[in-house]
């Protein structure tokens, strides 16, 4: 059986696509007011699943794992914000001064 192997840099622009994709989808979705149909769900949930079984870390998947637990919950938006700081982990950011508040700060409207 032939084995096919890539290289790390590679590795990092595929795995940069999955998170690009969440996070897009995501964001879609919150602007959409949260709405999404059966089938859009099951196409995201499909190819992210299959992305991060592949590409994402043990911590991005765990995070992946408790965003989708949190689904309808009052504790979404913090789910979310933790995935998404546990991708730039992955990714290489130290994160040292990043908190949920600061990532839900990036795409959160304030209104007052």
């Amino acid at each position: 059986m032939a084995t096919t192997t890539i290289d790390e840099s590679e590795f990092r622009l595929k795995k940069l696509a999955v998170y690009e994709g969440i996070i897009k989808s995501t964001f879609d979705q919150l602007a959409a007011g949260g709405q999404m149909t059966k089938e859009a769900n099951a196409k995201f949930v499909g190819l992210t699943t299959t992305g991060l079984l592949i590409y994402g870390s043990d911590a991005v998947i765990q995070s992946f794992l408790e965003f989708k637990a949190s689904a309808g919950s009052p504790n979404l938006m913090n789910a979310i914000a933790k995935l998404f700081i546990a991708m730039r982990a992955d990714l290489g950011h130290g994160n040292k001064n990043i908190t949920p508040e600061n990532v839900l700060a990036m795409f959160i409207a304030k209104t007052q």
